[in-house]
């Protein structure tokens, strides 16, 4: 998995989350689990600073190991942990996920969470990757870009088209998800104000503080116009794509 552009990575680990998401989708794909929270071994992957990660402790995972490739989200989550109060509840460690069968053990997780980084993976080799890591009848749960109309207009594929070709109907992602040898238990969109709260909103500000702050190469510029533009076109086309929160159960044998 590549590096990110060093700038990107730096605006940010200064927002609270690092996509669109919030606490009460957390808790809602986690009722969908109808797993007792309390015993449960999860694994965060492609965590961030952590938004996702300090709410499943919050609402009872018995312990959340939380893992991302860059170093300062790890520094930031472990520092948040502290400030929490969830030492030994929470594992923060910096690895790569596009390497998860050589650090973890297959059948290692009751639940394995990952808000807004499949698409690293692909949504069809990914979760087949997340689920080598359940046990047997854990749970998988992913937040993933996808379409939300039959036919999104001509500007909105394209920009999708250049960023992540590969997104797709809910209903395929459904599809792709039962030829895993899958069960999904349920999915939901984000709302609106997942994407504005603590993502768009914050990013907006931050955006508008370096531009201020000037003295910006051409890297920055770009980073910057890259970020103006997909809120751009979330503010247009928001009703033609989001991301979906998918929740799926591996069978009670090996898939």
């Amino acid at each position: 998995m590549s590096e990110l552009p060093s700038y990107f990575v730096q605006l940010y680990e200064r927002l609270p989350r690092q996509g669109p998401g919030a606490h009460s989708c957390t808790a809602r794909a986690l009722a969908l689990t109808g797993m007792d929270p309390g015993p449960l071994r999860a694994l965060d992957v492609g965590c961030g600073s952590g938004a996702s990660t300090l709410s499943l402790a919050r609402l009872g995972v018995g312990h959340v190991t939380a893992l991302d490739l860059h170093a300062g989200f790890i520094e930031q989550l472990t520092r948040r942990v502290v400030d929490a109060g969830l030492e030994g509840r929470v594992s923060a460690e910096r690895g790569d996920m596009t390497r998860l069968a050589e650090r973890f053990e297959p059948e290692s997780f009751d639940l394995v969470w990952s808000e807004g980084a499949i698409y690293f993976l692909g949504f069809d080799d990914g979760l087949r990757a997340l689920a080598r890591l359940l046990r047997p009848a854990g749970c998988v749960a992913v937040t993933h870009v996808s379409w939300l109309v039959p036919d999104p207009p001509t500007e909105c594929r394209a920009f999708w088209a250049e960023e992540y070709p590969a997104i797709a109907s809910v209903e395929t992602n459904c599809a792709i998800v039962q030829a895993a040898g899958l069960e999904l238990l349920g999915h939901f969109t984000l709302p609106r104000a997942a994407w504005i709260d603590d993502y768009y909103g914050p990013l907006a500000e931050l955006v508008a503080a370096e531009r201020e702050r000037g003295g910006l190469g051409d890297t920055e510029h770009a980073v910057l116009s890259m970020i103006e533009r997909e809120a751009a076109l979330f503010e247009r086309f928001g009703g033609c794509f989001g991301y979906e929160f998918y929740v799926i159960r591996k069978p009670a044998t090996d898939v």
